[in-house]
């Protein structure tokens, strides 16, 4: 079982996965494959389709960024990627590890600071999308 590593709570994790014939040939299943990521007690996670990267020149590829937000826990994660192509089933299994630290917002994507005559005020908006503000905020050199 491949390994993606460790992780962090707001970092995005690529889900990939090739879908192949019997012959082990990469082609389109006849659905977009479905993800599973439980956790090591058997606790269902995330379920998702993920969509294909280039259907027409390269058939059989998809991928996704999913961002280890506040649904995620600490220790083994276990990713099923599964698909289906007539009478063929196909699997695979890959793993990764969330260990202490980080931040499930996820990470600053955008900022502004903003001065006015009775306070500082600090704007940021974070990889799940939400703009978060602080008030008098100090830069330490």
């Amino acid at each position: 079982m491949p390994h993606l590593g460790r992780r962090q709570l707001g970092e995005d994790i690529p889900l990939t996965v090739r879908t192949y014939d019997q012959f082990g040939r990469s082609v389109n299943p006849e659905d977009a494959p479905t993800v599973h990521i439980v956790d090591v007690t058997g606790h269902m996670i995330v379920e998702m389709k993920i969509p294909a990267i280039d259907e027409y020149n390269r058939p059989g590829f998809f991928a996704h960024q999913l961002l280890l937000d506040k649904r995620f826990t600490t220790g083994r994660h276990i990713i099923i990627y599964s698909w289906e192509m007539g009478d063929i089933r196909g699997r695979l299994v890959d793993s990764f590890d969330i260990v202490r630290g980080g931040n499930n917002w996820g990470r600053n994507q955008s900022i502004h600071w903003l001065n006015q005559p009775h306070a500082n005020f600090i704007f940021f908006q974070t990889s799940d999308g939400i703009v978060h503000k602080g008030r008098s905020p100090s830069i330490v050199t």
